[in-house]
């Protein structure tokens, strides 16, 4: 089972936005109008402490929000949506900070994720692996009255090494707000929501194998598509577990925030029964995985 361990996540003004693992060593990014700074967790005193990492940002504190943080490479990434959408549309970017040059955070966005004044592209998953950013699905599009959207399969894949976009094969079906992870040479995306189809929120899931370069849906040993055991899209958090895919939270059906967490074991091709976890802010809640399960 997995433990949850609540941090101290308001820090004299400063919001606890992301966090991530660098040199073995767990980081919190805060975020204070607009600047971001960088803190180290103490294991002794059990709170953040400066690090000396203070990132001036253009954006304000509420027009953005951090959904992935991570290193490469004494490079800091954040991918995070902005405010610029209309009808609740949140398009997304990728930001780029060098702690060896502290210059400021560089653009590292795509043409095709730019926010567009008519179509902007949100809701999609985000994976990584092996210096591989990889942004699956999500919505084109507003969801105001009468507007035109589409769900999308499209699959796109930021290399950190050679800090370079391009395309891959698309997804075999399309999921906005869905969840993805890399696992053993797989990439796996599922849950999310069919907007096209009354909202019905999916249960099933796809895997792309990086050695065949082929999508396929995942299916029990009797051939038939695999379904989570807790259909849900916008989950708090989806990562790797001691070998096993776990999902937590989320939005499930009918429309209701869940407090449960469900693992996949790639061996068994099953997902275990889902397992309730407290947590003090269903609105809000990061996790990190290091030797232990940390969430916020």
């Amino acid at each position: 089972a997995l433990e949850y361990k609540p941090l101290q996540t308001y820090l004299g003004g400063q919001d606890l936005q992301a966090m991530f693992v660098h040199l073995g060593k767990l980081y919190g990014v805060f975020r204070e109008k607009f600047l971001l700074v960088i803190k180290r967790w103490d294991l002794t005193d059990k709170t953040f402490k400066e690090t000396g990492h203070t990132i001036k940002n253009d954006k304000a504190w509420w027009e953005f929000d951090i959904l992935e943080a991570w290193t490469f490479h004494h490079k800091l990434y954040l991918f995070y949506n902005t405010e610029g959408g209309e009808d609740g549309a949140s398009p997304y970017e990728l930001w780029c900070y060098d702690f060896t040059t502290n210059k400021g955070l560089e653009d590292r966005t795509p043409k095709t994720l730019k926010a567009d004044p008519k179509k902007p592209f949100w809701g999609q998953a985000v994976a990584r692996g092996d210096g591989q950013l990889y942004v699956l699905g999500g919505l084109q599009g507003y969801l105001g009255y009468n507007e035109r959207f589409a769900r999308s399969k499209k699959v796109m894949r930021y290399d950190m090494r050679t800090e370079s976009w391009e395309k891959c094969k698309d997804m075999p079906h399309a999921r906005f707000r869905g969840g993805a992870v890399v696992l053993d040479q797989k990439l796996y995306v599922m849950g999310g929501c069919d907007i096209e189809n009354d909202d019905t929120v999916l249960g099933s899931m796809d895997c792309f194998d990086f050695q065949t370069n082929v999508w396929t849906t995942v299916t029990t040993k009797e051939g038939k598509t695999l379904m989570m055991k807790d259909a849900r899209q916008e989950m708090r958090a989806v990562f790797v577990f001691e070998g096993k895919i776990c999902v937590l939270g989320g939005e499930s059906e009918p429309p209701q925030k869940s407090t449960t967490y469900e693992m996949y074991d790639p061996e068994t091709r099953e997902w275990s029964a889902p397992k309730r976890i407290k947590l003090e802010n269903e609105e809000r809640v990061l996790v990190q995985v290091t030797s232990e399960f940390i969430a916020k």
